[in-house]
C-alpha cells in the first residue's frame, strides 16, 4: 500500500465519519509502520505523506489534536516521517506527494465492503452503493509444508544478510532522492528538520534567520532544537 492507497481510504471513510462524530479531542497513535523501509509493516508510503494525513485531520476538535509516537522501525524513514508530522502541526506548508496517485485495485475494493459493512450505521455514508465484494482480487495464498533442508537454510540466511546489506544501501539512496525531490518543492526549512547532527546546525542557522526575518519567538526555536537532541539520542540509543 502506497500514498494514494492511504489517503483514499482517510478521504472516503474516516474522515466522513470523524466530521460526523464530530470530535471534542483527537489522539493519533502514530505508528509509521506503513512507511516505506519499515520492516514490520512493508508498505510504501512515503514521509510527506503523513504530513498530509496530519493536516487533513487538524481542522477538527477546533485544532486540539495530540499526536503520539507509536512505532516505526526503521529509524531514517522513523525520523522523516515524524519530522514532516511536526512540520505540518507546526503550520508548515506541506509537501506535494510524488508519484502515481491512483489507489490499487485490492484498496479500492477493501473500501468499498468496509463501506458497505458500515453504511447503516454512518449517515455520511448513506448515499454510497452498499455492495460487499464477495470475491475480491486478492485471496489467500495456499500455505504447504515442506521438509526442511538445514544446509540449504543457512546458505539462504548468508544470501539474505548479503541481499539485506545490499537493501540498505539502495534504500539510503532512495531516501535521500527522494526527499530532496520533495523538500526542493517547498518553501525553505522553517520548524524542523530530520538528520544527523550536520542537518541539526543547518536548521540552527535556519532559526535565527526566521527569527530575524519575522517575530519568530526563540522560545518557540528551543522546543525545536530540544526535538533535534532527542533525535541525536535516538539516533546513539540505536547504535
Amino acid at each position: 500500500m502506497g500514498n494514494a492507497d492511504y489517503l483514499a481510504a482517510f478521504l472516503s471513510i474516516l474522515l466522513p465519519m470523524a466530521y460526523e462524530f464530530n470530535p471534542e479531542l483527537i489522539l493519533v497513535s502514530a505508528g509509521f509502520d506503513s512507511v516505506v523501509g519499515d520492516p514490520e509493516g512493508e508498505m510504501c508510503a512515503t514521509p510527506e505523506c503523513f504530513a498530509h494525513l496530519t493536516q487533513l485531520l487538524m481542522p477538527l476538535a477546533n485544532g486540539k489534536l495530540c499526536v503520539v509516537l507509536e512505532g516505526g522501525y526503521n529509524l531514517r524513514s522513523l525520523s522523516e516521517s515524524v519530522c514532516m508530522t511536526i512540520r505540518a502541526l507546526l503550520g508548515d506548508p506541506v509537501p506535494p506527494l510524488v508519484g502515481q496517485m491512483a489507489p490499487c485495485i485490492s484498496a479500492v475494493e477493501t473500501i468499498q465492503n468496509v463501506i458497505a459493512v458500515h453504511q447503516p450505521y454512518w449517515k455520511c455514508l448513506k448515499y454510497h452503493e452498499g455492495i460487499i465484494i464477495k470475491d475480491p482480487s486478492t485471496k489467500k495464498l495456499n500455505c504447504c509444508t515442506e521438509e526442511h533442508n538445514f544446509e540449504s537454510d543457512i546458505t539462504t540466511t548468508e544470501k539474505e544478510i548479503t541481499m539485506l546489506s545490499k537493501e540498505k544501501q539502495d534504500f539510503d539512496e532512495f531516501m535521500d532522492s527522494h526527499m530532496k525531490k520533495v523538500l526542493v518543492l517547498t518553501p525553505s526549512v522553517r520548524t524542523a528538520w530530520a538528520g544527523d547532527e550536520v542537518k541539526s546546525a543547518k536548521l540552527d542557522q535556519c532559526l535565527k534567520v526566521e527569527a530575524k526575518k519575522t517575530s519568530f519567538s526563540f522560545s518557540s526555536a528551543g522546543i525545536l532544537l530540544r526535538l533535534s537532541k532527542l533525535h541525536r539520542h535516538l539516533v546513539c540509543e540505536k547504535k
